[in-house]
């Protein structure tokens, strides 16, 4: 997606479907949203971004640049190492997926484990509404689980606990409702 630089990185990522689990974005120095990867030309710049939050790894040309931010423990990598920046983000995006995760292995899903289905998230294979226990709303035909947008989804909720409150016998502190319908 380009967009020109009219909105802040947070009304950037609003504007994505919610399913995304990894967003790269360019531009949005200083911004206090998720990790930043500082692409470093010189020691100059080295001591400016070393004070700067969210800095999670420095990557520079200059192998001095590298070793004087390892030194400082900051995360640092060769910018030839592109291959095992990769491998950090992919690293840290399903580890971070999967601290979303209820981590039951319950299998539900039909991925297997927990940590398979963050893998499948992030390479989406899967959408979220996969696994139910990260939804609060499902709703599921032949067995399959749909996609709902977040604001239907809401309004179908809200229409349930309307629905829920007018039903003698329902506890108003009911968290969890199940309608099946068959169609035949």
């Amino acid at each position: 997606m380009y967009k020109e630089r009219t909105a802040s990185l947070k009304e950037a990522i609003m504007r994505l479907p919610y399913y995304f689990p990894l967003v790269i974005a360019e531009g949005f120095r200083g911004c206090d949203i998720g990790k930043a990867i500082a692409i470093i030309e010189n020691e100059e710049e080295l001591k400016h971004i070393a004070d700067e939050p969210g800095i999670w790894f420095i990557v520079s040309h200059d192998f001095d640049i590298v070793e004087k931010a390892r030194e400082t423990g900051m995360n640092a990598l060769l910018f030839e190492d592109v291959e095992a920046l990769a491998g950090e983000i992919y690293k840290d995006a399903v580890s971070t997926l999967l601290s979303l995760i209820p981590g039951q292995d319950c299998e539900i899903c039909g991925v297997g484990s927990c940590l398979e289905l963050a893998e499948a998230l992030l390479t989406h294979d899967i959408e979220p509404i996969e696994c139910p226990l990260l939804t609060k709303t499902t709703i599921v035909v032949n067995d399959k689980p749909l996609h709902l947008d977040p604001v239907i989804e809401n309004l179908l909720r809200n229409l349930v606990r309307a629905f829920l409150s007018s039903i003698k016998g329902v506890p108003p502190t009911a968290k969890k409702f199940r309608v099946e319908v068959s169609l035949e």
